[in-house]
């Protein structure tokens, strides 16, 4: 029991850091030195842990897929959020990934490079945001026709 707030808190945690980053790639002009170092620390010490730390993003993820499978006969609004999941789950593996990858990766980036992989990382974090609030609201579709069907089967 003591395991499940301390994951929550390490994943809000990661939240706030990505936030921080996307927030100052997206508004800002141009990032100034500390806060690309942190952001770009982050990332590399993000690509560098073990491969348990990403069942953090992983487990939340598994649990959404297998709720939204097991109720896809519900209705159209369930069938149109599998392309929708599987949009976000794209995004994150084959963009965000690359990006981070570049940026733990690529020692002779400049500054402005480094900055352009932060945008494209944040800009990507939007993309995923929009979609996942597209999701829910299918989601709430689906559950109340599913409400509506069965009020009318009793």
């Amino acid at each position: 029991m003591v395991l499940a707030p301390c994951v929550i808190s390490f994943a809000l945690g990661l939240v706030c850091i990505d936030m921080f980053c996307d927030h100052y790639s997206l508004l800002s002009s141009s990032l100034n030195s500390f806060q690309l170092n942190t952001c770009v620390s982050y990332y590399e010490n993000a690509f560098h842990q073990p491969w348990y730390t990403s069942l953090v993003t992983l487990i939340p993820m598994l649990i959404g897929a297998v709720i939204m499978l097991r109720n896809m006969m519900r209705s159209i609004y369930d069938m149109l959020s599998v392309p929708l999941f599987i949009a976000v789950v794209g995004i994150f593996l084959l963009r965000i990934q690359k990006y981070i990858q570049l940026l733990a990766s690529d020692a002779q980036a400049t500054n402005t490079a480094k900055e352009g992989y932060l945008k494209h990382i944040a800009y990507d974090h939007s993309i995923i945001g929009a979609l996942l609030i597209l999701l829910l609201i299918l989601q709430i579709l689906a559950g109340k026709i599913v409400k509506v069907s069965t009020k009318k089967n009793l």
